[in-house]
């Protein structure tokens, strides 16, 4: 094992690659690293290397390390539709390259623009673990941007390891409009995951392993071109199955003798643990858990189409509708932070009046109330899925969730999801719904996979407050693990261990005790002042979200409020709060904080932030538009009225603590 430094290629302020406003690299899909909006119109090398030919991509370029590792370099996001206009290439592939030498000029103006964003992801597309990297600070051309921890390289991209097994070959003629740029790529290597078998890509006379985005890119596919897709292994028809939904219905052409006897699928998604022993996945929440698989099935609710009467069907799913927000507003009640949020947004959305207009269409159409609902959600869920943005489509999930419990209650049943779990159970499901993970006993939960999601849903959100690792999008494999089998779920490097031999169960129970009792010490010193190792004082501070979470917060030793973000006070019922209301939330939260400072936020909404009685105008990019400040000044009397609330909160002033407002 070595170590690879890598130092910034950019000016500009670095980011995480979860902050890009693209899944493929948000999810890391092409690989880990890190992102930088820049602010020079010089792209220079991280490393010594040599340029990696991608025939037409002018707006990305990868360096290969000596060692065989490729640092690809992504100039903005969408630029491949610019078509190479406002980008001046400096060097020429194969070209050996030092650190810091200029790689390619760019217009950033035009970029800006022109693309959808100037955030620039540099990203290891090797194996290897990230041990340090520089994210959210300004950075110069050659200031440190990443520790990477890297083994022998596998060797080249293009060239995956042998493989013995059942050999199938498929055609594909590619209608992504840029070819197989970046995006395509990593989808390609990120659905090929779940699978063991060796797969590779032949076009234009040349191959490469289609497990790598940068083999991929290199092989310069356009739009029309015809690609043939190689697998060699025990899943290989499985392989290249996963793909059809992303490439189109290709024609198997033929079927290589088989080396060894196939395993014997039982099942769409069966899983033999002696034969594929880790899964890969995406981080939601980080940390390591050891456990016994245990599965969430969320099976479809059957309704019948026609109703008993239009007035009848009404009746039945107002009431069914209104089950379902006492029972979310019971939960609300019962949580805290995040999970009050979310739980709040879920009754403003159980009432949203677009889609009970929806269902009523159908019910006049004399549709029964099951029908009418479930096909109303996922009217606007189809329209969310076209929209095509990331963040939206992630909030897919709580629709789904609203919509199957309105139809558990029309069916008689509790809206709930009540289910006994083994002590140390790690969930497996296709796709975890919010409503199913607050209802569960925390406590008997080790950690989380689904097979589908992102790492930035409500269900993560949730499992990153309850503090439980958990893995998204691993694929739908996970869903043949036998039942109670030991798993070791690995939320630090992003996979999931099946069958852990003896040994390395004994070593994770150990990491897992150390961490325990490192935990325990942690909190014994929690009220200690903090101080630098150069003696530097350093004050703690918590950002808070409600006054239920001053007392925990201060528990584990938090010298005071950096940020209260007021928002809670503005997410229920369905006007603004009075100055009154706001003044007694503020203050009530001043006093528990006591003599510790506090200092407040202005209303942040907008963007994916909106409240039910201030409707917003839709924008292309909401971030840009009216969102936080924005909004304040475009509805001055809410920001008149909560300054007017701020400055009645009596803070508590000693000559050691201040308030700021």
């Amino acid at each position: 094992m070595t170590t690879l430094i890598l130092k910034s290629p950019l000016s500009g302020w670095s980011l995480s690659l979860a902050d890009v406003p693209d899944p493929v690299f948000a999810q890391r899909m092409a690989g880990d690293g890190v992102a930088i909006d820049p602010t020079g119109n010089t792209l220079h090398a991280p490393c010594d290397g040599e340029i990696v030919p991608m025939p037409g991509a002018k707006h990305a370029l990868t360096v290969r390390t000596s060692s065989g590792h490729d640092i690809l370099l992504h100039l903005g996001i969408d630029t491949v539709q610019l078509g190479g206009k406002g980008f001046d290439m400096l060097v020429q592939p194969g070209q050996r390259v030092s650190t810091g030498e200029a790689l390619l000029r760019f217009d950033l103006d035009l970029i800006a623009r022109h693309a959808r964003s100037p955030v620039t992801p540099i990203l290891f597309a090797s194996e290897g673990a990230i041990r340090h990297r520089s994210e959210n600070c300004a950075l110069a051309v050659g200031d440190f941007l990443m520790e990477i921890a890297v083994g022998a390289a596998a060797g080249s991209a293009n060239t995956p390891a042998p493989l013995a097994g059942m050999e199938i070959s498929r055609f594909f003629d590619i209608a992504f409009d840029h070819g197989l740029h970046a995006r395509p790529a990593a989808l390609i290597a990120a659905a090929l995951r779940p699978f063991e078998s060796r797969v590779s890509i032949l076009a234009r006379g040349r191959s490469g392993n289609a497990r790598s985005t940068v083999a991929i890119m290199s092989l310069g596919v356009h739009c029309g071109d015809r690609i043939e897709l190689k697998a060699t292994g025990s899943d290989a028809a499985l392989a290249l199955a996963a793909l059809e939904p992303l490439l189109g219905v290709g024609g198997t052409e033929l079927v290589v003798t088989s080396i060894f006897a196939p395993r014997l699928v039982t099942g769409q998604h069966a899983v033999q643990q002696d034969e594929v022993r880790r899964i890969s996945a995406v981080i939601a929440c980080s940390g390591i858990a050891i456990g016994q698989a245990t599965h969430l099935v969320q099976s479809e609710v059957a309704v019948s189409e026609i109703g008993a009467g239009v007035a009848a069907e009404a009746v039945a799913l107002d009431n069914a509708i209104t089950k379902v927000k006492v029972h979310l507003e019971a939960l609300a009640s019962a949580a805290t932070g995040e999970q009050q949020t979310i739980l709040t947004a879920h009754i403003e959305l159980i009432q949203d009046p677009e889609l009970a207009a929806r269902a009523d269409e159908y019910i006049q159409r004399a549709k029964s109330a099951g029908y009418a609902w479930r096909h109303s959600v996922r009217s606007v869920i189809d329209a969310l899925q076209a929209d095509g943005d990331a963040h939206m489509i992630e909030r897919v999930a709580d629709l789904r969730d609203l919509e199957n419990q309105v139809l558990r209650v029309l069916s008689g049943n509790h809206p709930g999801h009540a289910r006994l779990l083994p002590a140390r159970a790690i969930l497996i499901a296709d796709e975890l719904l919010p409503s199913q993970l607050v209802s569960l006993d925390a406590a008997c939960i080790a950690g989380i996979c689904t097979a589908r999601g992102g790492p930035t849903s409500h269900v993560a959100i949730i499992a990153a407050a309850m503090g439980i690792p958990a893995l998204v999008a691993a694929g739908p494999q996970i869903l043949g693990i036998e039942e109670g089998s030991v798993l070791v779920l690995n939320a630090e490097h992003g996979h999931l261990d099946l069958a852990p031999t003896d040994a390395e169960r004994a070593a994770i129970e150990r990491d897992l005790a150390s961490r325990a009792a490192q935990h325990v010490t942690d909190l014994a010193a929690a009220m200690d002042v903090a101080h630098t190792r150069d003696h530097q004082r350093i004050k703690v501070y918590a950002n808070l979200g409600a006054l239920v979470e001053v007392a925990p917060a201060i528990a584990k030793g938090a010298e005071g409020c950096g940020l209260l973000r007021t928002e809670f006070c503005f997410t229920t019922g369905d006007s603004h709060p009075t100055k009154n209301e706001q003044a007694r939330e503020y203050q009530a939260i001043a006093d528990a904080l006591g003599k510790r400072p506090l200092t407040i936020r202005t209303l942040d909404i907008g963007g994916d932030k909106p409240i039910p009685y201030l409707p917003l105008p839709r924008e292309d990019n909401p971030a840009l538009g009216l969102r936080g400040l924005r909004t304040s000044l475009w509805q001055p009397q809410l920001l008149r009225t909560q300054l007017r609330a701020i400055l009645r909160v009596q803070p508590v002033v000693n000559a050691a603590s201040c308030c700021r407002w």
